[in-house]
């Protein structure tokens, strides 16, 4: 009987032995597997990141400077609409080709935004054209100097929303630069609040708007005399 248990107690001894060594080789096994992933997740992200900021970074670019450009067009117009003359300005300007990169990386409601600019601009071009043909190259260009505010401001959001996301820090003018309180302000103008909508629509508004024009005009021939 004693050899009987004796043997017994050495079989499940080893038995014993090698479940609890496998069962640790297979947790050990595992957690290994899973702190490999966790690294190559936090390496991966880490690399989208970089890759994200420096595709972000040529966005940025792109983006404010074409919000500077909708700018100076509008400032020429309403230069020009002040001086009683024709806007030099009735296009929308080329909004250069996006660079190649990892659109995936960015986040998807800003990566769509940028996307969606390209067909802002193109609407605001079919928008002139349409009017020019219809109403004239006058009424055309007032359009253009609303969709430079519009448009322009825009491509200056998402610009801003890139740096934010990616911290990329303001915009760092040389000098001092009021770009971006112009481009807010034109917007402003072309997209009122409801009173100032209603009010932008009653008779005695567009009678004020044509009579300042009117004298604006006037001014302008009387400048234009005094200089010849």
């Amino acid at each position: 009987m004693a050899e009987e248990a004796s043997t017994v107690a050495v079989v499940w001894t080893w038995t014993s032995i090698v479940q609890v060594a496998f069962t640790t080789g297979f947790f050990t096994a595992a957690l290994n597997q899973l702190f490999a992933l966790l690294k190559d997740a936090i390496q991966r992200r880490q690399k989208d990141r970089v890759d994200g900021r420096d595709f972000a970074l040529q966005l940025v670019e792109l983006l404010t400077a074409y919000a500077q450009e909708c700018n100076s067009r509008s400032i020429a117009n309403a230069y020009d609409d002040q001086l009683g003359d024709y806007a030099r300005f009735s296009g929308m300007p080329n909004l250069k080709q996006y660079p190649e990169g990892p659109w995936g990386i960015l986040p998807s409601r800003l990566a769509a935004g940028i996307r969606d600019l390209r067909n802002e601009v193109a609407q605001a071009a079919r928008d002139i054209e349409a009017t020019i043909e219809v109403d004239g190259p006058k009424e055309g260009a007032d359009v253009a100097s609303r969709r430079f505010g519009t448009v322009g401001y825009k491509s200056l959001l998402l610009a801003n929303e890139l740096r934010a996301d990616y911290r990329l820090g303001r915009y760092q003018a040389a000098g001092r630069s009021g770009f971006e309180a112009h481009l807010r302000q034109q917007y402003r103008l072309s997209n009122p609040g409801p009173f100032k909508r209603l009010w932008g629509s009653l008779t005695v508004a567009r009678m004020r708007q044509r009579f300042s024009r009117w004298r604006s005009r006037i001014k302008g021939k009387f400048r234009d005399a005094r200089r010849g």
